[in-house]
């Protein structure tokens, strides 16, 4: 991000470390408040929260392919501040669907699984983008592809995962 935002923004290096800082308070914040959404209004039913969150995470990534210099900039702190509070927040209520999702006895599995998940994308992510901006036409593309994975993941979210898995134990 900080690189975009110097790059195609023309923000300063202070304003995208800044960008950097807003996306990240956000997202400690987020991962807060939805933990109290998920407990309060999605109690067996949270995959559908992490639906609506990573949902609106690909319209904020897609967003950002319009993001430019001058009043540009302030919408790119803004998606910063958007995408903490989505694509980098959603961890905890996934975490919560997966050991949901599983009899408790495999708990422990399904969050090692999870996380071998986790950081593979973010690992994998920051490679596919680089490579997108390199070889199919910039950040543009860039941001476009992320957000079509996101959607793909949506769509696996959507009608290949079945709510309330659990067995009795």
């Amino acid at each position: 991000m900080t690189l975009f935002l110097t790059s195609v923004a023309k923000a300063s290096q202070e304003t995208a470390g800044f960008a950097i800082g807003l996306a990240q308070t956000s997202s400690a914040f987020a991962r807060i408040g939805w933990g109290v959404v998920s407990d309060r209004y999605f109690v067996g039913r949270r995959g559908m929260l992490m639906a609506w969150i990573c949902g609106a995470a690909a319209v904020f990534l897609a967003l950002m392919a319009f993001v430019g210099p001058g009043p540009g900039l302030y919408a790119g702190l803004g998606l910063a501040i958007a995408l903490g509070i989505t694509i980098a927040s959603f961890a905890p209520v996934a975490q919560a669907v997966v050991v949901e999702s599983v009899e408790p006895r495999l708990a422990g599995s399904a969050m090692g699984v999870n996380m071998v998940g986790v950081h593979l994308g973010g690992m994998g992510g920051p490679i596919v983008f680089g490579w997108v901006v390199d070889n199919w036409g910039g950040y543009d593309a860039a941001w476009l592809v992320t957000a079509g994975i996101v959607v793909a993941g949506l769509v696996l979210l959507l009608f290949a995962f079945k709510e309330g898995g659990r067995g009795d134990g």
